[in-house]
């Protein structure tokens, strides 16, 4: 599709804006971020989690017959070969994370910049709107229910996945437990090693770049496609016909949330989403304390 974006355009030589230029840069560096973090600094964490003795697996061993009276050679040998399946399940589940990251991030990354470069600029001096790098009018509505067309396809086939639409539920999973434990390592007297926060802290990064990526990029979006719709009402004027088409267009939008609503549908997915996400992990962070206390 965007061979196709690039063939439809008249001048590609012509200077695309700081703000494209600026939406590229975001929508490549976050994913190259989760992708270095799965790839290297997660797998380093987790060889050294999965092969000391704070592994699950070790621990539950252990409860059900304690090998350790057997001598510590025969310790290290379950310690080494329980690191060695704990790890090697976990990067699978790291690959098929990334899978669907990836996907994910390349699909919202691709509809932020083409919608961008879709909206017209406007221009100060006519006080009219003017299109990018000579595309026409019929050009950019063409282009338009492309990216309409890939965000349906798109949303049904990640809601297939399933786990990606409970994105929320994870990210807010995921940062509660490495706030709680962050925080309750610093109220005690004995505290855990630093690799330990660290690990923590990598989580919370993660579920925050998750969250930032599925919510406010597409909220951006969101916004993007309605101010494209008006500025397009603006360039045609009087033309009733064409008022009338860009009235009756929903604003882009890849959905991924589980549950979908006609606001959702008919507004595109809104930045109280991510407020939210904010709200429930204050809340349980606060509830888990108060609990324990």
């Amino acid at each position: 599709m965007e061979k196709q974006f690039e063939e439809l355009i008249p001048h590609p030589e012509y200077p695309r804006g700081p703000d494209v230029a600026k939406a590229m840069m975001v929508s490549t560096t976050i994913p190259k971020l989760l992708s270095y973090t799965f790839s290297y600094i997660a797998t380093i964490l987790v060889g050294i989690f999965a092969f000391s003795q704070l592994n699950p697996l070790y621990s539950i061993l252990h409860t059900i017959y304690n090998f350790e009276k057997s001598g510590q050679l025969v310790a290290i040998l379950v310690q080494t070969g329980l690191g060695f399946f704990g790890l090697s399940g976990t990067m699978i589940m790291f690959s098929t994370f990334g899978i669907c990251l990836f996907l994910i991030g390349y699909s919202i990354g691709c509809l932020f910049v083409w919608t961008l470069f879709l909206l017209p600029n406007d221009d100060k001096i006519h006080g009219s709107c003017k299109l990018r790098c000579g595309i026409n009018f019929d050009t950019a509505i063409k282009m338009y229910n492309d990216l309409r067309v890939m965000t349906i396809v798109q949303s049904e086939f990640f809601r297939e996945f399933i786990s990606p639409c409970m994105h929320h539920v994870l990210a807010v999973v995921m940062a509660t437990g490495a706030v709680y434990s962050v925080l309750s390592d610093v109220s005690i007297e004995n505290r855990k090693p630093i690799w330990f926060i660290v690990t923590c802290l990598l989580i919370l990064g993660v579920a925050w770049s998750m969250e930032f990526y599925s919510i406010c990029m597409v909220a951006k979006v969101g916004v993007a496609s309605r101010m494209f719709l008006s500025k397009m009402r603006r360039m045609k004027g009087n033309d009733t016909y064409w008022s009338e088409v860009l009235k009756s267009m929903l604003p882009n939008a890849i959905n991924l949330e589980l549950f979908t609503s006609v606001d959702s549908i008919k507004n595109g997915i809104g930045m109280k989403y991510f407020l939210n996400f904010l709200d429930r992990v204050t809340d349980y962070t606060v509830a888990l304390f108060m609990t324990n206390e």
